[in-house]
């Protein structure tokens, strides 16, 4: 019985240790940045249809946007991409 759970633990252990290795990649490269992964730059934009070009509205972000700005939902993330869900 000792040996079954030993085995199981490590290998919950590596698996753990694969996707919080992955999560802190994807939260390095993805991570808010001032240039490519604002997610102010990732949300929809709603053009104004009358013919003021300058009235633009934005659909506010959440937390939610970019799923790579913390490393809870960096990890979450991981989770849901690994396990196909």
């Amino acid at each position: 019985m000792l040996v079954v759970a030993r085995k199981i633990f490590s290998f919950l252990l590596i698996l753990f240790l694969i996707i919080s290795s992955f999560a802190h990649a994807f939260l390095v490269l993805l991570s808010p940045s001032y240039y490519s992964n604002d997610p102010w730059e990732l949300t929809d934009k709603y053009i104004n249809k009358k013919d003021n070009p300058d009235f633009t509205l934005y659909r506010e972000p959440n937390e939610y946007t970019n799923l790579f700005s913390n490393y809870k939902n960096s990890l979450l993330g991981m989770y849901l991409f690994l396990a196909s869900k």
